[in-house]
């Protein structure tokens, strides 16, 4: 989505087609941010050839017209089916569907009974949620799902039964867990902000990925961006942005103002101890991504960990090219940006 609005922002190819028939859009693999989403509704709602006026919305939009629905949902590859979504079903009557609410997955779909459960850090560290307290409405936490219906067809682990349950059902007693870190709202809705493996521990505050994600795209100049920890011997960890530019954003003096806006923008809608600087900002021509179009974060955040230890930013990237990913040659890319921040700017540990 955010290369569809990259390469197509003012619709100029979008608008050679007439896609009135089509009706829904479903989002997966990657959590679909709300400046995304709201984008992607004025870019599909005109007619062929019509010019198309951006419309605005509050965080809830209901729906006017059963066709060209687009709604985010949920689901992993061990579900086997959707957890969580919007359903359109047969419905003529758009008053029959429920509400989009941007940034959400949807609500839990039959049969699943998901909860969300409090993130306790010495049960944590035990690898063993005791207390399974669940989280308040808004509040963030563990994503979970009470057995048996999940984890749907997946039986096992080939030839791994002890990491099948260590990996799924180890942590909670009587639950799947999803391995992904979200809430819920007042009305339901839920909030899959990352993988519990995203979060970043700022001065013993979890921050997610997502959360800072969201708010980057929310600079006009950025068409994608990918958040991961950087360590630092204060704070244990502080957010590094890496962003891709729009089509046309050039100039040192523009670069500059792009990296403060963001830095701006965090501390205003996240806080002070987001604590992202401008120095933290870097730009990647493009973002390595798996055959399915999910952002490899995890190469990304171990190639800045090992970039931060004394001489890690000398000589070849240490870091194992993923086997999934599309295009081999964008790893040797983000490393030399990481390289360049580390002789530049950053101190080492």
């Amino acid at each position: 989505m955010m290369v569809l609005r990259r390469e197509d922002k003012n619709h100029e190819y979008r608008r050679k087609y007439d896609c009135s028939s089509v009706k829904g859009y479903f989002f997966a693999g990657e959590r679909c941010v709300p400046e995304i989403h709201k984008w992607w509704i004025n870019h599909t709602k005109a007619n062929k050839g019509e010019i198309i006026k951006d419309q605005s919305f509050n965080d809830v939009t209901e729906v006017k017209d059963s066709r060209g629905h687009s709604v985010d949902h949920w689901w992993q590859t061990e579900s086997g089916s959707p957890i969580t979504g919007i359903c359109i079903g047969t419905s003529k009557d758009p008053r029959e569907i429920a509400p989009v609410r941007f940034g959400s997955a949807g609500i839990p779909l039959a049969g699943v009974d998901l909860r969300v459960l409090k993130i306790h850090e010495d049960d944590e560290e035990e690898g063993k949620n005791t207390t399974m307290e669940e989280a308040k409405v808004g509040e963030a936490g563990n994503i979970v799902i009470k057995l048996p219906l999940p984890p749907g067809f997946m039986s096992d682990l080939y030839n791994n039964k002890k990491r099948y349950f260590e990996s799924y059902f180890k942590r909670f007693d009587g639950y799947y867990d999803t391995g992904d870190v979200g809430y819920v709202d007042e009305e339901g809705y839920v909030y899959i902000m990352s993988r519990d493996d995203d979060i970043i521990n700022v001065a013993a505050h979890r921050l997610s990925t997502s959360a800072l994600e969201e708010v980057v795209m929310k600079e006009k100049s950025i068409a994608e961006v990918c958040v991961v920890p950087k360590p630092d011997e204060i704070k244990g960890s502080v957010p590094m942005v890496f962003g891709v530019l729009n089509n046309g954003v050039s100039g040192k003096d523009v670069l500059a103002e792009v990296k403060r806006n963001i830095s701006k923008l965090v501390r205003e809608q996240v806080g002070a101890i987001a604590n992202v600087k401008a120095d933290n900002v870097v730009y990647v021509p493009r973002l390595p991504k798996t055959r399915s179009g999910k952002i490899l974060r995890k190469m990304v955040r171990t190639m800045v960990s090992e970039a931060a230890k004394p001489n890690g930013s000398v000589g070849e990237c240490p870091v194992a090219t993923p086997p999934t990913i599309d295009d081999a040659a964008i790893k040797d890319e983000i490393w030399d940006v990481i390289c360049k921040h580390y002789r530049n700017v950053a101190p080492k540990l």
